[in-house]
């Protein structure tokens, strides 16, 4: 049950605007105390492991929208899709001169491949954090200039 449900009155009605807003505030404190506990509580003995950050537990943290549980590492936040890029640059690991670009760059992908031996690039249409300014559907590069190419939630986004 959510704080906000738990303020919520019996007697019918829902919060106010000031009430709602304290509520809300108390949740999102909850929610940093909770991941907190959840580092310490699930530090104990492993049955997970984080290849990112390397923290060991019982279980991962849930996400909040969608609620899933065991998905987010409650020390770097990693997700799913963050660790298996981990693991899958750790097992293919980069020959010297290795190229990887990264489409819509997220933030965690940089200090990952550069910490494996890879040369980074990014490429985005619009954000800030990309070293290339570049659509997906006509690159900037040569054909045959990456080794690898990591493109989460993108290909959705380019017309057919």
């Amino acid at each position: 049950m959510s704080t906000t449900e738990a303020v919520t009155p019996t007697t019918g009605g829902g919060l106010g605007g000031t009430a709602k807003r304290a509520a809300q505030a108390i949740e999102r404190r909850a929610t940093r105390w909770e991941r907190a506990a959840h580092r310490r509580l699930l530090a104990v003995g492993g049955r997970v492991e984080c290849p990112i950050c390397g923290w060991h537990g019982l279980s991962f943290a849930a996400s909040r929208k969608p609620r899933r549980m065991n998905r987010l590492c409650p020390e770097c936040l990693s997700s799913e899709r963050d660790r298996a890029l981990q693991l899958w640059l750790d097992r293919h690991s980069a020959r010297a001169g290795a190229h990887l670009l990264e489409v819509a760059p997220l933030g965690l992908v940089e200090p990952v491949s550069r910490r494996l031996g890879y040369s980074y690039t990014s490429v985005d249409l619009y954000s800030r954090r990309a070293a290339v300014r570049g659509d997906l559907c006509a690159l900037p590069f040569g054909g045959g200039s990456f080794d690898v190419v990591a493109c989460f939630h993108v290909l959705e986004h380019v017309p057919d």
